[in-house]
């Protein structure tokens, strides 16, 4: 077990806790006689639900340098997958009610109390940039951008496809290639079925299983070879559009180990889908 999967075990146990104590607290603690029993016992239900709040957020801040994590007890399980769906703990609900009422009347940002995580993070916004930019290239960022460029076509691209076209763009920006090279296998795919329906190719069928051997064959192969019957690829486009199909499906069928992929074939793979949408937009 690693150092932060240790943390977040601790923290979940802590959490756990403390939700219970302060329930017990709060249901079994007698009534209030007085105004400073009063004072009293809101200082430390507060204090409580306080630490429970702090405790939770440390849990999520967690999550963002862990991948998985290996757990065996099981309610420390259920109260992580409560902390992940964000449920509401009676101890947490209770602090950010408490919150609300006192940011309501609080004067500037300064005074106001933290009521969720974005508000922690906000609040370390110094710490968080500078961690950021340690791995982060603002200038490597823009200029894998500026490389891709933008389609150039002579009639208008449908935005669903230029919003496809966009992610590929973010994913390849940040590094992230097995992404980039999927994204462009859905995008032929979605441009290629809208360039065969208009022409009438899945007219009196069913453009998703036909038969036997179309069921056992995927919609990208299909419909690069309804897009040869149908004459909307040409030849050199054809063997680009296969391409595109072979590299994403190295990526998403692998069975048992890790794809890597070198950022020239990433970039082969960008700029292939770029000429193949031109070619359809054109």
């Amino acid at each position: 077990m690693t150092k932060t999967e240790k943390q977040i075990l601790d923290n979940v146990r802590k959490l756990e806790l403390l939700e219970r104590e302060f329930k017990k607290f709060n249901y079994e603690t007698a009534t209030p006689r007085n105004s400073d029993e009063s004072i009293s016992f809101l200082r430390e239900i507060i204090r409580i639900a306080g630490e429970a709040f702090t405790t939770r957020n440390k849990i999520l801040e967690d999550f963002k340098d862990v991948t998985e994590l290996n757990i065996q007890d099981k309610q420390a399980l259920g109260l992580l997958d409560s902390v992940r769906r964000n449920d509401k703990l009676y101890s947490i609900a209770f602090y950010e009610n408490v919150g609300g009422i006192i940011n309501a009347d609080a004067e500037n940002q300064e005074n106001k109390m933290p009521t969720s995580i974005e508000d922690i993070l906000n609040d370390k916004f110094e710490d968080i940039f500078s961690d950021f930019h340690s791995w982060f290239d603002v200038t490597s960022y823009y200029l894998a951008q500026i490389t891709i460029g933008p389609i150039i076509s002579s009639f208008k691209i449908p935005s669903y496809l230029l919003s496809y076209f966009t992610e590929i763009k973010e994913t390849y920006a940040f590094g992230k290639y097995r992404a980039s090279v999927a994204l462009c296998r859905a995008l032929l795919e979605m441009a290629l079925y809208r360039k065969l329906k208009a022409k009438g190719a899945f007219r009196d069928k069913d453009p998703k299983v036909t038969g036997i051997n179309v069921a056992r064959e995927d919609n990208l192969n299909r419909y690069i070879n309804m897009a040869k019957w149908e004459k909307v690829l040409s030849k050199d486009s054809l063997d680009l559009a296969h391409q595109i199909r072979k590299t994403a499906n190295g990526v998403l069928h692998i069975k048992d180990s890790e794809k890597q992929l070198n950022k020239k074939i990433v970039v082969d793979t960008i700029f292939a889908t770029l000429r193949i949408l031109e070619g359809l937009y054109r």
